[in-house]
């Protein structure tokens, strides 16, 4: 007798029985039972009038069962089937043949009879979609950021949740809070700040301030303070706010700018003297520079001078004359 075959692990039973749910799931019927109850109750509310009211205020299921099928030749390019009587192939190969759009003729006649809509080519589907004038103004009240409905409120009716009668018990019969019956520690220091620079004159009141501003109008004491310093000296008289009067700021000389000879690449005649020579010595002692002609830039080495022309420079500036000229313009 041959032995009895070895019992299947767990995973491989599991395996097996996973394909086999998925095979029964496969082989098995489809309900359609709640399709054909979705269907009835369709049917039942276009024969009652209540789909159509439903769509007319936008308060539906937002299903797309009660509507025709459009067109279902998939998402090609329409231009495949330029010139064709067709525009594709349905999902079972027969030709969609697309609705021919009207004309104006009778778009116009069709605007002459009051209804209040309009007709519009829906290319996507290839048909005549008409619109009923609530649409319109849907379509107008969307594209302006209103609710689509003008019977929706953004705002309903206020509830006031809050009664405005004054109750006799309070809403939170906690007790107060400490801080509320203590001083303020920052109002305390801005206090002492203020007073302080009161005291030391850094800070004018009100009153002191309108004083003040009264003097710097009247004519009389500006006359009597300018007559005060015409005879005083100029090094130490002070002005009517204590600050000292100093020597007047002299802007300092603009530097003169570099010429061709001291351009690190010169023109050949600045670097000879007249008899044709190299230079060797400057043509000029005050300048004390002699031109040298360099193969570019990062070749030039430090300006030996510099430290003593920048040193002689700031010693002009430091020793130089401040003396006010006045002139007379006599015209």
């Amino acid at each position: 007798e041959s032995p009895a075959p070895p019992p299947p692990d767990e995973a491989s039973s599991a395996s097996s029985s996973d394909s086999d749910a998925e095979r029964s799931y496969e082989d098995a019927a489809r309900d359609w039972r709640r399709l054909e109850g979705r269907e009835a109750a369709l049917r039942d509310e276009r024969a009652s009038g209540t789909l159509a009211f439903a769509r007319e205020m936008g308060v539906d299921d937002l299903s797309s069962d009660d509507e025709e099928a459009g067109n279902a030749t998939g998402r090609v390019p329409r231009h495949w089937y330029e010139g064709y009587d067709h525009v594709g192939y349905g999902l079972d190969g027969s030709k969609v043949v697309a609705e021919a759009p009207r004309g104006a003729l009778d778009l116009a006649l069709e605007a002459d009879d009051g209804a209040g809509g309009m007709t519009v080519y829906d290319a996507l589907n290839g048909r005549n979609v008409v619109i009923s004038a609530r649409e319109l103004e849907q379509i107008r009240r969307m594209k302006g950021g209103a609710f689509a409905n003008p019977e929706s409120e953004m705002y309903g009716a206020y509830l006031d949740v809050a009664s405005s009668k004054i109750e006799a018990t309070p809403l939170s019969g906690a007790p107060e809070p400490k801080r509320r019956f203590l001083p303020s520690k920052w109002e305390g220091m801005r206090v002492h700040r203020l007073a302080q620079g009161l005291a030391e004159g850094r800070l004018k009141t009100r009153a002191e301030n309108r004083r003040l501003r009264a003097a710097a109008r009247d004519p009389d004491a500006r006359f009597l303070a300018a007559a005060e310093n015409m005879w005083a000296d100029d090094e130490a008289a002070e002005d009517h706010t204590g600050r000292r009067k100093g020597p007047l700021p002299v802007p300092a000389p603009r530097l003169a700018l570099p010429g061709h000879g001291e351009s690190y690449r010169p023109p050949p005649e600045y670097c000879v003297d007249d008899a044709g020579a190299p230079l060797d010595e400057p043509e000029d002692e005050a300048d004390g520079f002699v031109p040298r002609q360099h193969p570019c830039l990062r070749r030039v080495g430090a300006y030996e001078h510099a430290i003593r022309e920048r040193f002689e420079r700031c010693l002009d500036l430091y020793l130089c004359p401040r003396a006010l000229k006045r002139r007379l313009a006599i015209d």
